[in-house]
């Protein structure tokens, strides 16, 4: 079997259900249509892990499956925007990862956007990561770890990272909890042309509104377009 050539893989639990299963699942599908396309609901296997831990274990099991060239994975809060640009135009031959680089956090890698090429670096990379969770259990993400594992000689120039927004960007907030905790977060805010906008630290009833009104503008956008075609 000759392996596709990507999957865009999401991971959610019952928290992000409804998030999944409407204006993220049809924003997807619609810029995911010519690539494999898989969306998990988590199998709570173990009850201590914090959730995003989740998404190492699907990347690890997708990737050694053969099936694709490359499996990208990306937060169910985030909506891809600018749908003439391939996820492919990303990659380069020299990297077994592509990430962005987070403002806030200099030389930090954001968790929200991972892309992993079918190679022996991207196993052992996940595998050397999936190790270390029994040691973070009363931290909420798996990024502090794939940023130390990154630093590994073996690993280190071998990872695309993208700084600025084009590739990862955030939907403009004035949430003074975000601003504050980020503050450089405002340097990556989305605008039109970004390749996705990311919908996060706003609760979640907020982000479920904000995405649905995002989501029905890139409709529109989209059906001006075909129409002036």
């Amino acid at each position: 079997m000759q392996p596709e050539r990507l999957c865009i893989l999401g991971v959610f639990d019952e928290q992000y259900a409804q998030l999944a299963e409407s204006s993220t699942n049809d924003n997807w599908c619609t810029y995911a249509h010519e690539y494999g396309y898989v969306v998990k609901g988590v199998k709570i296997l173990w009850p201590e892990l914090p959730t995003s831990w989740y998404k190492i274990s699907h990347l690890r099991e997708t990737l050694k499956s053969g099936r694709y060239d490359w499996v990208c994975y990306f937060d169910t809060d985030l909506l891809f925007t600018n749908f003439e640009t391939p996820l492919e135009s990303f990659f380069d031959d020299k990297s077994f990862l592509v990430a962005s680089d987070d403002v806030d956090e200099l030389g930090e890698m954001i968790g929200a956007q991972l892309c992993f090429r079918h190679c022996q670096d991207s196993i052992d990379f996940l595998d050397l990561v999936w190790e270390q969770r029994e040691k973070y259990l009363d931290h909420p993400w798996e990024q502090p770890v794939i940023n130390e594992i990154a630093k590994l000689d073996q690993f280190k120039n071998k990872i695309r990272r993208w700084s600025g927004c084009l590739f990862h960007s955030f939907f403009p907030s004035n949430d003074v909890g975000r601003v504050t905790a980020y503050p450089s977060s405002t340097l990556m805010t989305w605008f039109p042309g970004c390749f996705t906008s990311h919908f996060t630290a706003a609760p979640l009833g907020t982000r479920r509104t904000q995405m649905y009104g995002l989501n029905e503008w890139l409709k529109k956008q989209q059906t001006e377009i075909a129409e002036g075609d």
